[in-house]
């Protein structure tokens, strides 16, 4: 009788729940990979061309403060040896803050994500209510440094100290997934932690009928053995 309780199908909230939870990592795995952080406006003539958290573009760009004569062309990884040089001025401390949130981030959520789909495939059914209440937090825990990334990126990457053309940059398409993110993260752990209540229910309901079963055609006596009741 539990048994039948605890291997039901998914239900509606689950994969609802499941479905957010699968967006919202897509989302967050696009933001994190893409260089479309922030764009510079192609109609001018821009040195900066764009970034992401790991690779800025540039176009024939000469830092001033660096000291030798080499301009920085091409698109290439931040921690790359091409960047070298004015790697410091590309990740101040208020950027490599952004780039660790993010990092947790996307660990969170794919721990959530996995953690969700065991849960579709009834896998470790007798850990369901576990599993479902993990699977919530872990969106919860996602959505907190994200939202920490997408807030102090979006306060600080006008700072004229910062990359060059400050007046022509504007905010790319993926700073806006990451920021979309948020949303389809909070909303799946509303729908986890609701089905975790369920399921829990569920549980409780099956542990009462178990016990509550009563015997059917068998008397109990205090010194005799069991016998069948006569009609």
């Amino acid at each position: 009788m539990v048994d039948s309780l605890w291997h039901q199908s998914p239900s509606r909230t689950l994969v609802l729940g499941c479905i957010l939870t699968f967006i919202a990592a897509v989302l967050l795995i696009i933001a994190f990979a893409c260089p479309y952080w922030m764009e510079s406006d192609s109609e001018t003539d821009r040195r900066f061309v764009r970034m992401g958290l790991w690779s800025v573009c540039f176009n024939n760009y000469k830092h001033l403060p660096y000291s030798y004569d080499r301009k920085f062309d091409g698109c290439h990884w931040i921690y790359g040896y091409e960047y070298e040089d004015i790697r410091d001025w590309l990740q101040p401390g208020w950027f490599v803050f952004v780039q660790t949130m993010m990092s947790f981030a996307l660990w969170f959520s794919m721990m959530a994500l996995f953690t969700v789909f065991a849960i579709v495939m009834r896998v470790l059914m007798k850990l369901e209510v576990f599993l479902l209440a993990s699977s919530a937090v872990l969106c919860v825990l996602t959505a907190l440094p994200l939202f920490l990334a997408v807030a102090v990126f979006g306060g600080l990457c006008y700072d004229r100290s910062w990359l060059p053309g400050t007046s022509f940059n504007y905010i790319s398409w993926a700073y806006a997934l990451g920021v979309i993110s948020i949303f389809f993260h909070i909303l799946s752990s509303a729908c986890l932690f609701s089905e975790a209540g369920k399921a829990r229910e569920r549980r409780r309901m099956g542990s009462n009928l178990v016990y509550n079963i009563p015997s059917r055609g068998i008397v109990m006596t205090n010194n005799s053995p069991p016998s069948r009741r006569t009609n």
